[in-house]
């Protein structure tokens, strides 16, 4: 059961099925890294249909011998409208973006056949995890990683029985105020400088686009899956166990919460307005969730 909601936000009914559901609406989930965003991408796929074929559920495409990544965050609003039409034709539920976002304003006609989610870390926490999941080679120097520069790849073409990787883009997942730059769709852009303009443009989007905020660190925020995967219910467990609660969460490194504050404090105060958001949205959920309801996200 699904609770129905008009344009307005009001809800009209609980009777509607996961199928006629998900052909109004495309989850599109932001992932970044090392934020529970693969333990939530295992569980929607254990009972939604992801697009295929797809690596970590960012989705690909088969040119021939060729498979590239499907760049939707560079679409105008007509490419984008074109594939998400595929992708309700196709009856696809979900599909990820992990490298980037979008960087330029979508319209609301947009926003409003997508249920955008996505989850958030302690930036620390989530700094630390991703040190010892892609270099841990500089867990005793973490600021020489900080300094690197890192490239995605949007082609694979199979080479005989090896991988020919090509079409290359920067990802910023080790760089400061990550989360900010991932929200202005920046993160290809290695060298720039977050500001508070980029803030209050993430905080902007984050309040407006995104029907679905979960906190790794509160367990309770993920009773809002409900609104999303027909009886799904973590009885206030958060996530399942997928991947978070690996040996990598146990090492510490030579720097410590405050000094990383200093370099990241825009994607503290993003992750403290995440957090107040999730509250007053699991706050509302309570006070109007009809009893057919299991969870919820924001009305």
């Amino acid at each position: 059961l699904y609770m129905l909601r008009d344009d307005e936000g009001s809800v009209v009914g609980c009777e509607l099925t996961k199928k006629a559901q998900r052909k109004k609406k495309v989850i599109v989930f932001l992932h970044f890294h090392k934020a529970g965003g693969t333990s939530m991408l295992k569980t929607l796929n254990q009972h939604l249909t992801p697009w295929k074929p797809n690596r970590n559920f960012n989705p690909w495409r088969e040119y021939g011998e060729e498979n590239r990544l499907i760049e939707f965050w560079k679409y105008n609003s007509t490419e984008l409208q074109g594939y998400l039409n595929e992708l309700i034709d196709n009856n696809i539920d979900f599909v990820s973006t992990e490298w980037n976002f979008f960087r330029d304003p979508l319209p609301k006609s947009i926003v409003d056949q997508m249920d955008l989610i996505t989850t958030f870390r302690n930036p620390y926490e989530r700094f630390r995890s991703n040190v010892f999941f892609e270099a841990e080679e500089y867990a005793d120097h973490p600021e020489d990683w900080v300094n690197l520069d890192f490239d995605g790849h949007s082609v694979r073409r199979q080479c005989g029985e090896g991988v020919c990787k090509s079409g290359k883009f920067h990802v910023n997942y080790n760089k400061p105020n990550y989360y900010v730059q991932m929200m202005n769709g920046l993160a290809d852009v290695p060298h720039l400088k977050m500001n508070n303009t980029h803030l209050e443009v993430a905080k902007q989007r984050l309040q407006e686009w995104f029907k679905g905020i979960f906190i790794l660190e509160q367990p309770e925020t993920f009773s809002a899956l409900g609104d999303i995967i027909p009886g799904y219910n973590p009885n206030g467990q958060g996530l399942p166990k997928h991947s978070r609660d690996n040996s990598q969460n146990k090492h510490t490194i030579p720097l410590s919460e405050d000094e990383f504050r200093e370099e990241n404090d825009l994607d503290y105060q993003l992750y403290e307005f995440a957090v107040d958001l999730a509250k007053k949205y699991r706050d509302s959920r309570g006070e109007h969730t009809p009893k057919c309801q299991t969870g919820g996200i924001r009305k």
